[in-house]
């Protein structure tokens, strides 16, 4: 799967160099910066939970990079943080007075197609992968991992492959500056039964819904 999404940031990286080489590297280019809301869906936390029961709804800030190839393609590179508190009830004992948290930075690149563009409200579809360094945190961002499940030798942490899909729409204010609101479904290979120690904790899945501003160098 990494070797999949190597090769999809490769070609993308060749596809907007190739498309922005007889243009200024700002004719082509906006910048796109929201905040979000996460919910964890089917994902198994343990062999009795799935994720949703131990997580609450998370939050979300990110920022992106948009290229034109069109005036309706667009290839995107973005990055957010995600942050999903755990609930009070199902916290480790160790963690019972602390902050314990589910961190997800997210790392894509995505296609964007729009169904129309030059109009005032424009709807678009993405989708992309990306990879997603997370962990669970003893005490908020910026501690360290919890154990892993069944191996205390290993940190509750990982680096997992990712694949997202989602609908937008897109609504300009002025003609450089517009506003946008898009749902997202992502999926991450999160199971990795030799370092956790167990198959309990399995592959995740996400609905994020984003709200942001879009601000365009030259609008195609």
């Amino acid at each position: 799967m990494r070797k999949f999404f190597i090769t999809f940031f490769i070609l993308s990286l060749v596809i907007t160099a190739t498309e922005l080489r007889s243009d200024g590297i700002f004719d082509r280019t906006n910048i796109r910066l929201y905040p979000g809301a996460y919910l964890a869906l089917g994902g198994h936390y343990n062999d009795v939970y799935q994720l949703r029961k131990i997580v609450n709804l998370g939050v979300n800030a990110g920022i992106a990079l948009r290229f034109g190839l069109t005036s309706n393609t667009y290839l995107e590179f973005s990055a957010s943080e995600s942050w999903f508190s755990v609930k009070e009830e199902y916290r480790p004992f160790s963690y019972k007075e602390s902050n314990p948290a589910l961190i997800m930075p997210m790392y894509f690149v995505n296609w964007v197609l729009f169904y129309k563009s030059n109009y005032v409200a424009e709807p678009y579809l993405t989708f992309g992968a990306g990879i997603s360094p997370w962990k669970f945190t003893r005490n908020g961002l910026f501690s360290r991992p919890w154990k892993a499940p069944a191996n205390s030798e290993q940190n509750f942490s990982d680096k997992s492959f990712g694949l997202n899909v989602g609908l937008g729409i897109e609504v300009f204010l002025f003609q450089k500056i517009s506003v946008f609101t898009e749902a997202k479904y992502y999926y991450f290979f999160m199971r990795n039964v030799s370092k956790f120690g167990t198959d309990d904790f399995n592959q995740q899945d996400f609905l994020g819904i984003n709200l942001g501003v879009i601000f365009y160098f030259k609008k195609l």
